[in-house]
Formats: structure tokens, C-alpha cells, sequence
């Protein structure tokens, strides 16, 4: 009696299902996990209306201003990437942190004075920026990482990782905001980056050898912050449009004066040269 013929041709159906029925999942709910996080802004709304008085509208475009960012900096943010390099839009962030963080009181002056909330409505920005600015550079500063993972053979640690950062922002998120309030919030945001981007450069470092910085990006770093302080220990005027001409002209100007010193990267010195020269000493030509 003849065998019955073996089922290859089923066999490998199946196998090929198997091949590729893990990884759909992990994408597929990497979907859910973005949603997730973003859902997680609602829980921070209370907070935020209470401690800046927002009314109901103001409140409400809390939501959309998360995702007004997306939509306009994606673009000029990539644009920056793709011509200048990461190393020049980290650099770029420094100074533009620092301008924002510099101006910040200023700020928080005239929006307390025009919305007649003289017993300091917005007193509580400038550590959030302070705080939030350092965890964002933390993430540019490594965010590389997420594109060499995920298009290499260790695929399945970005998400890993992932996963890993939306289970410790959780209770985080909860346990000081809760504890704390709005400053809760930004060391929640600023511990979770760093454990997890640490987690993952550590990753790139011993699986591929890779370490993009030198002691000269170390230097620049802590010489920059430093920079930051010095200059927001500056004499204030009663003027709102003084201050912020006087800090910023002076910010920028030690800014550059600092690049050209410690020279963090070819490609960033020779970004700020160009414009340098091609902005501010035309003026001094013409005059």
C-alpha cells in the first residue's frame, strides 16, 4: 500500500506565517503604544489648568498644541538633519534651549502682566523649561539610535525598549506628578528619557562599536550649561524687550565664540562661520 504523500507544500505555508506573524504584531502594536503614551496628556490637563488658572478653552488646546508641534517642526527639523547633520541640530538645539531658557522670566513677567496675574500665574516655567530642555537634549543627543536599531538585525530590542519606556513613564508620570505636581512631571520626563536612551546607546556601543561623541562633545556640553548660568545671572532691566536684546546678543555672541573655541564638529563650525559672516559682519560692511 502506497504512503500518503508528506504535506511540504503546507508546511511551508505555515512557516512563513510564522516568519512574519511576530514582527506584525510588534508593529501593529507599536501603534497602540504611541496612542498610549498620547493618551496619557489628558491626566496632566487638571494639573496644568490649576497651577497656570487656565480657563476651559485654554485648557482644551492643551491636546492640540501636542499636536501642532508634530506638524510644524517635523519638516524644518529634518531639513536641518538631512543638510547639516545630527551633530549641527544638536548643536542648534543647545542655542536655541538656551535662548528660550535665558528669556523665559521675561516671558513669564509679561505673560503674568498682561493677563493681570500679578501673584505669579506662570512663576513655575522656568524650571519646567529648564528641566524638559535637558531631557529633550538627552533625546536628540542619542535619537539616532532609534533608526540604526530598528533597521538592523536587533530589530525586536526598539521595541523592547519601547515598551520598556511606556511601563516606567506609567507610574512615574503618576507617582510625581501626584507627589510633586508640574515639576513632577518634568523630572518623570527627564529620568525616563535618560534611563532609556542610556539603555539603548549602551546597546549600540556593544553590539556595533559605535560612539559618535569625543571629550570635546563632553566639554562643549557642560561649558554651554554653564554659559547658560552665567548669563542669567545678568542685571535686569525694568524693560521686557531690553532684557531679552541683551541676554540673547550676549548668549549668542559667547555661543559662537565658544563653538569656534572647543570646535564640537567640523561641519558646526563651519555651519556658524557661514552664517556669522554672511549676517553679521555685512552690517558692519554697509555702516
Amino acid at each position: 500500500m502506497a504512503l500518503p504523500a508528506t504535506p511540504t507544500h503546507n508546511n511551508s505555508i505555515s512557516n512563513q506565517t510564522n516568519n512574519w506573524l511576530f514582527p506584525f504584531i510588534l508593529v501593529t502594536s507599536l501603534f497602540f503604544f504611541w496612542g498610549f503614551v498620547h493618551n496619557l496628556d489628558p491626566i496632566l490637563i487638571p494639573h496644568l489648568r490649576k497651577s497656570f488658572r487656565l480657563n476651559d478653552l485654554q485648557s482644551s488646546l492643551i491636546d492640540s498644541s501636542v499636536f501642532i508641534a508634530y506638524f510644524l517642526m517635523a519638516l524644518p527639523a529634518g531639513y536641518v538633519m538631512r543638510k547639516y547633520g545630527y551633530k549641527s541640530g544638536i548643536v542648534g538645539g543647545l542655542l536655541l534651549f538656551g535662548l528660550i531658557w535665558l528669556n523665559i522670566d521675561n516671558l513669564v513677567a509679561f505673560l503674568n502682566f498682561i493677563s493681570n496675574k500679578y501673584g505669579g500665574g506662570y512663576d513655575e516655567l522656568p524650571k519646567l523649561i529648564f528641566i524638559l530642555g535637558l531631557a529633550k537634549l538627552i533625546d536628540i543627543g542619542t535619537g539616532v539610535n532609534s533608526q540604526i536599531i530598528g533597521t538592523s538585525n536587533y530589530w525586536k530590542f526598539d521595541f523592547y525598549t519601547n515598551l520598556f519606556y511606556i511601563i516606567l513613564s506609567l507610574p512615574l508620570n503618576i507617582f510625581l506628578i501626584n507627589s510633586y505636581g508640574l515639576e513632577g512631571l518634568a523630572f518623570s520626563n527627564l529620568v525616563a528619557l535618560t534611563l532609556y536612551n542610556s539603555i539603548r546607546f549602551g546597546f549600540l556601543y556593544k553590539k556595533f562599536n559605535l560612539q559618535p561623541y569625543t571629550w570635546r562633545h563632553g566639554i562643549f556640553l557642560i561649558s554651554s550649561i554653564i554659559l547658560m548660568l552665567l548669563v542669567h545671572q545678568l542685571p535686569i532691566a525694568n524693560n521686557f524687550f531690553l532684557n531679552i536684546f541683551i541676554q540673547s546678543a550676549t548668549f549668542s555672541v559667547s555661543f559662537y565664540v565658544l563653538v569656534k573655541w572647543i570646535n564640537p564638529s567640523p561641519e558646526v563650525l563651519s555651519l556658524f562661520n557661514s552664517f556669522f559672516k554672511n549676517n553679521f559682519l555685512k552690517l558692519f560692511k554697509k555702516n
